[in-house]
């Protein structure tokens, strides 16, 4: 194995756990708040990926940039 390759390996399991535990936090405090598991809040977050993912292959942009334009994109269709 190259040390290049054990370097992206550490950093794609680092991003992979951050998303972990950012559902993880959500469903924790949702639950924690009212009591009920939200079914929904991974529908959300596989919109967002989705969406995300391409934005970024339609324009060509980096994941920040597809990140920024979804997010707009998710405000205005949940009226929030």
């Amino acid at each position: 194995m190259v040390l290049a390759e054990l370097v992206q390996y550490v950093v794609t399991g680092l991003l992979v756990g951050g998303v972990y535990a950012l559902m993880s936090i959500g469903l924790g405090l949702i639950f924690g708040v009212m009591r009920v598991v939200n079914f929904a809040q991974g529908d959300f977050m596989m919109l967002g990926m989705y969406l995300t993912f391409e934005t970024g292959r339609v324009v060509l942009a980096g994941p920040r940039d597809a990140l920024l334009a979804d997010a707009r994109v998710q405000r205005a269709y949940l009226g929030a």
